[in-house]
């Protein structure tokens, strides 16, 4: 993974100790995992840092980090890193056999340290079958989840994994729709050169409409770079479809053109899960509206079915910044109330 040298500024400081607040998103882990391989960078011992994370799918950020330098640190160990149950479980493992014999204990094997990561496992081993009926339950005690999500437009390197999209698209499907028809599609892109494919093309329609619109040529093309760039540079894209197939037809145009809308009000409540659940994952992501502009260059670079019609594009990744400041209009402007 790559940690900007903006994000490397707090975690590199000469202070003893850094704290850092921030929402879901915001750039923490990559400021930790910063501030780890500075100290090693400094000289500090790795085998006496010790990194709590609070959950064991954690580790893999500081290790993917660690791969890169431990040929330099590897004679001196290497850093704990661990969850505070994963500690805790230590401590058993320790203490234990100089205490077994004398509470009565000899001979019965070490306790297990059950916590909830260990139930969690082992409950995702009963409900495997249908696991992506939980996998996406959490229980939030405030609005915080809705109110820290920012629009992230740039990501590290590190690549999203395939069950974690899975699991932003089952979160997707469980929006409500209208006549529960479902009229989402989704094309999930994480290979690049489909990213740029598509890029490219959008690019081009970008640029003939601007340039129609009497744009300044410069000014245009410093816009379509931005753009493609930033389709083409994020490690996964979803574009968000919509299917008039699944929905009511109607003889007269008004129930017709109603019907239209409905399937992308649908679509639009099936993006709001996946920002939200990938907000969750620690992911970052822009809902970018694009494809409405150029709906038929979307389905002929990506070959999508005739049906389809590009609704939105998602960008995804890693965030390498945690977005800019959000402000909402007061309740008094949007709300009118009957009472």
């Amino acid at each position: 993974m790559t940690i900007s040298k903006t994000e490397r500024q707090p975690a590199t400081n000469n202070q003893q100790s850094v704290c850092l607040i921030g929402p879901p998103g915001a750039g923490k882990t990559a400021q930790l995992i910063g501030r780890m391989t500075a100290l090693i960078e400094r000289g500090a011992r790795p085998d006496r840092i010790l990194v709590l994370v609070p959950q064991q799918s954690f580790t893999r950020r500081f290790r993917d980090a660690l791969a890169g330098i431990r040929g330099e640190f590897r004679p001196r160990g290497e850093p704990e890193i661990t969850t505070i149950a994963g500690l805790a479980q230590r401590h058993v493992s320790l203490f234990f056999p100089l205490i077994a014999a004398r509470a009565g204990f000899a001979g019965k094997g070490e306790p297990v340290f059950v916590n909830v990561e260990l139930a969690q496992y082992f409950l995702n081993q009963i409900v495997e079958p249908r696991k992506y009926d939980f996998d996406d339950l959490k229980l939030y005690r405030s609005h915080t989840p809705f109110r820290a999500r920012r629009s992230i437009r740039r990501y590290t390197e590190q690549a999203v994994s395939r069950d974690t999209l899975e699991r932003l698209l089952a979160a997707a499907t469980w929006a409500p729709s209208a006549h529960n028809r479902q009229p989402w599609r989704f094309a999930v892109l994480t290979r690049r050169d489909d990213r740029e494919r598509l890029a490219r093309a959008m690019g081009d329609q970008l640029r003939q409409d601007r340039l129609a619109d009497g744009a300044a040529p410069g000014e245009v093309e410093a816009d379509v770079q931005r753009s493609q760039a930033r389709i083409a540079n994020a490690p996964a894209a979803i574009v968000a479809c919509a299917t008039m197939q699944v929905m009511d037809d109607y003889p007269d145009e008004k129930r017709r053109a109603a019907e239209e809308v409905m399937a992308a009000q649908s679509v639009a409540m099936a993006v709001q899960n996946l920002l939200l659940a990938a907000d969750a994952e620690g992911l970052g992501a822009c809902w970018m509206c694009a494809p409405l502009f150029c709906g038929q260059a979307v389905t002929r670079s990506l070959d999508l079915p005739s049906d389809w019609q590009p609704q939105a594009l998602i960008t995804l990744g890693y965030p390498s910044n945690g977005g800019k400041p959000a402000s909402r209009a007061a309740l008094r402007k949007v709300a009118v109330w009957f009472e």
